[in-house]
């Protein structure tokens, strides 16, 4: 049983920690409804202008967005030089929660600017609480009479669809639909009652892209595991690396080895791909997703032992995708930790209390009551794939392997930036321990895709 509590919660693309609380007596709006005339105010360099004044003879869309949201600029590029070459034709409002000083701040890094048309709301509530969402892009539709015509996410933004917008062209849009109460971190209920013991797998579900939870991430043991809108490959890698020697979400190439005629069904495409090849049976990313993600939830009565629970795991998704998983040796590249005289550790006296390795004030990583596996698993699970491809072999004497108390303190320079890997290998040296990259037989992750052998 991993006895370093390792919190790993991961929620990749744009995905907003949502804010879909209503403010007392507001009233959200749909498609169809009316947008009440409000007084749009905070406004940048801009003085207060009314929805009735925006949408007045022309189509309005209201484009949440933020600065870190990619998608979100892109939509911004070709709204604004639309707009340069039809003023008259549409009017754009970008609203953020975001403060006027966050994107002054990014409106300086862009110099040639693309919001030079487009009129901003800063610091947001108000439109926030009357249109809910949990992602970003996300786009009003509101035609010259204040109708709400329709909701969509980035798709929809294209320069064909804002000049010939009319009630028949966005009855043609793909609606953008959320749950917007699915909260990770709560038991999966979706149309299910009380239960003492689940497995489910289900298709895809609409709250943004994916994410897991599962290892001892606060809140859990070793008897629940849910991950939502992953490919198979990840299900079984998610298994895998959670409950391993040196657990880690972490995707390393070099500890995965995948046997299969048809990687479309097991593996993300390239985020690089703008367009599935002619002939393909999937007319974009989304219809690959609708087929190819899928959502998995484990829940045992008691807690088990990691590896137990890698094993149901394992035996879940391999009856229902025809996958064989198997945990095989082979020699990769390691890091090997060797140790040799140095400076003396303290010995741990409290050797029955729970390794804990974390950050402390003073550019210091306090290590308590830990071997050196625990910190080299620690290292496996903070730093990524680029810094630290290769996993940790451990190769010490019974009598070095001891449990002991370490503070490492770093420079404030080395601090601010983000620790480098080197830097925390040069202050263990001085206690003896030695890293090495040499090739080492590692126990990885090796699936047989049955459906489609090689």
């Amino acid at each position: 049983m991993k006895t370093i509590k390792i919190k790993l919660i991961f929620s990749l693309y744009f995905l907003l920690i949502a804010h879909t609380v209503k403010a007392q007596g507001t009233k959200t709006l749909q498609i169809n409804d009316t947008i009440p005339n409000l007084q749009i105010k905070g406004l940048l360099n801009r003085a207060d202008v009314s929805f009735k004044d925006l949408s007045k003879n022309r189509l309005l869309i209201i484009n949440f967005w933020a600065t870190w949201c990619a998608p979100c600029i892109k939509e911004m590029r070709l709204l604004d030089s639309l707009k340069q070459k039809h003023p008259d034709k549409f009017e754009v409002l970008l609203v953020t929660r975001e403060s006027e000083k966050t994107v002054q701040k990014f409106i300086r890094k862009h110099p040639s600017g693309f919001t030079s048309q487009l009129s901003i709301v800063l610091a947001d509530t108000v439109l926030n609480n009357l249109f809910p969402k949990r992602t970003i892009p996300h786009n009003i539709w509101i035609d010259k009479n204040g109708i709400i015509k329709a909701i969509t996410s980035s798709d929809e933004i294209t320069a064909q669809n804002i000049l010939n917008f009319n009630t028949e062209l966005t009855s043609k849009f793909k609606v953008k639909k959320e749950i917007l109460n699915f909260d990770a971190t709560k038991e999966f209920h979706l149309a299910d009652t009380s239960f003492s013991y689940r497995s489910i797998i289900t298709p895809h579900i609409p709250v943004g892209n994916g994410g897991v939870l599962g290892g001892a991430a606060e809140g859990l043991a070793y008897n629940r595991f849910f991950q939502w809108n992953a490919s198979i490959t990840s299900l079984f890698h998610a298994a895998y690396s959670l409950y391993n020697q040196s657990p880690s979400l972490v995707w390393r190439k070099n500890l995965i080895e995948v046997h299969t005629k048809d990687s479309l069904r097991l593996f993300y495409p390239s985020q690089d791909l703008k367009q599935f090849p002619e002939g393909s049976k999937y007319q974009d990313l989304d219809a690959w997703k609708q087929e190819n993600t899928f959502c998995y939830a484990l829940t045992l009565p008691n807690r088990v032992a990691d590896t137990v629970f890698r094993s149901y795991l394992f035996s879940d998704l391999e009856r229902y995708f025809g996958v064989s998983a198997k945990i095989e040796s082979r020699n990769i590249p390691c890091n090997v930790v060797t140790k040799t005289v140095g400076a003396p550790l303290k010995l741990s006296v409290e050797t029955n209390e729970i390794p804990s390795i974390k950050w402390a004030p003073g550019n210091k990583l306090e290590i308590q009551n830990s071997k050196i596996k625990d910190v080299t698993n620690w290292i496996f699970s903070v730093y990524g794939a680029k810094p630290l491809p290769d996993p940790f072999v451990i190769e010490l004497s019974p009598a070095d392997d001891v449990r002991f108390d370490l503070a490492l303190i770093f420079s404030k320079a080395d601090y601010e930036k983000g620790i480098p890997l080197q830097a925390i290998y040069s202050q263990l040296n001085k206690y003896g321990y030695q890293f090495t990259n040499l090739i080492r037989p590692y126990q990885i992750l090796v699936l047989y895709d049955l459906k489609n052998k090689q």
